[in-house]
């Protein structure tokens, strides 16, 4: 169930920021309830991410899950 307001960022997003900004708008983000950000490349998942999930093959997986 999701509670509260939920914030959806522009897909890739930070594939056309340079890496300040990125961390920059990753900051402004963090703390504020539940953030969905969709990126191609893993190096542009930001630091901050309490949660991060995984498509492959449309099958969805939670990082670090056992």
């Amino acid at each position: 169930m999701i509670v509260g307001a939920v914030r959806l960022v522009p897909p890739e997003i930070d594939a056309a920021l340079d890496p300040a900004r990125q961390k920059r708008i990753s900051g402004r983000l963090a703390g504020r309830g539940q953030v969905f950000v969709s990126v191609a490349d893993d190096a542009y998942v930001p630091e901050e991410a309490a949660r991060v999930w995984s498509v492959t093959a449309g099958a969805l997986t939670e990082r670090g899950a056992a």
